[in-house]
């Protein structure tokens, strides 16, 4: 049996699902450099950088502020000096005995009683950090 087209078959001509598709082609969003897991990683470095510049920049504060010592009869202040000493602590990365010493010249006028009356979590995130 012929068809009236000479490119057809028995059910109609035959088309190629591409053919209509390629010159209309857009790329659906920008082409990006970096994508994925490497876009993800470019995100997480550039986030790192500008969180270690921000942590620079609290420690040097905490270290103009904090110069003479701490007011031990102000909880506030005490908390927050605790909390500092821990961030300076870690971006400096005391460990062992440079840990410790530089913990007793820190607290050195602190009695236990200044200790109890601090914030919970404060003493129990400096804790931790001395033990580890």
């Amino acid at each position: 049996m012929e068809t009236p087209y000479p490119s057809a078959n028995y059910y109609g001509p035959v088309k190629t699902p591409y053919r209509d598709l390629l010159p209309s082609y857009k790329p659906l969003r920008p082409v990006n450099r970096f994508y994925g897991p490497l876009q993800k990683l470019f995100r997480l470095l550039r986030t790192t950088l500008y969180s270690m510049a921000d942590i620079s920049k609290q420690v040097s504060e905490g270290q103009k502020k904090w110069r003479q010592g701490v007011n031990v009869t102000s909880i506030n202040d005490v908390n927050d000096y605790i909390s500092f000493k821990i961030l300076e602590y870690r971006y400096f990365k005391l460990i062992n005995n440079d840990l410790w010493e530089q913990y007793q010249e820190d607290f050195a006028d602190f009695m236990k009683a200044i200790f109890k009356a601090c914030n919970p979590t404060t003493i129990r995130k400096l804790r931790t950090h001395l033990r580890n």
